[in-house]
């Protein structure tokens, strides 16, 4: 079942909240925008660039997204069952992460993973033998018009049809159900099928 629109901008809302606690609304704004990667030192909550996108960014969506089994770790990649997750921290590029992604769905036999920095979403699936990424999904939007609502208490409401889709991409599946986007010749379609930064 695809995650709300309420559930995802609620998420979204409640990680801006956390950013503003652990960076400071300056530096929080800064990182949400994508003018700046969380720094390594005066993080207030005393955490990584990783763990933190992880805590606040990751683990909370993908509890959106239904995978309610996922746990936090300190490690680069996520578990939860059905679904291997590569996580760098905001604003890092997501090469490496979608390398480190598809070299361990290939180890792990994993059907589906993720790779992302919180806010960029990477989608890659097993077609055949190889796993492949077959899109991609910015919330970058959303987090800018939760942090202008926060700021201003008034935002441009971004266009939710991004949203939707994310929701119905990313969002958990039962498990002989493929990709809503997919078809069987294995042919990657949907927002993107590229990682290049």
């Amino acid at each position: 079942m695809d995650a709300s629109e309420e559930d995802l901008i609620g998420t979204i809302e409640h990680a801006v909240t956390e950013m503003d606690r652990a960076l400071g609304k300056k530096m929080s704004a800064m990182v949400i925008s994508g003018s700046a990667t969380p720094p390594r030192r005066n993080v207030k909550t005393q955490e990584s660039p990783q763990f933190l996108t992880s805590r606040v960014l990751v683990v909370p969506m993908v509890r959106t997204l239904g995978y309610t089994d996922v746990t936090l770790s300190y490690r680069e990649l996520e578990h939860a069952p059905g679904l291997v997750i590569a996580i760098t921290a905001a604003n890092h590029p997501l090469k490496e992460a979608s390398e480190n992604l598809i070299r361990t769905m290939k180890a792990e036999d994993a059907n589906l993973g993720v790779a992302t920095d919180g806010i960029r979403w990477v989608l890659a699936e097993r077609y055949g033998r190889w796993p492949k990424v077959v899109c991609m999904s910015d919330l970058r939007p959303y987090y800018v018009e939760a942090l202008d609502r926060d700021r201003f208490r008034t935002a441009v409401q971004e266009d939710r049809r991004n949203l939707h889709l994310f929701s119905s991409l990313f969002s958990k599946r039962p498990q002989d159900e493929g990709c809503p986007q997919g078809g069987s010749s294995g042919d990657p379609t949907a927002m993107s099928a590229t990682t290049e930064e």
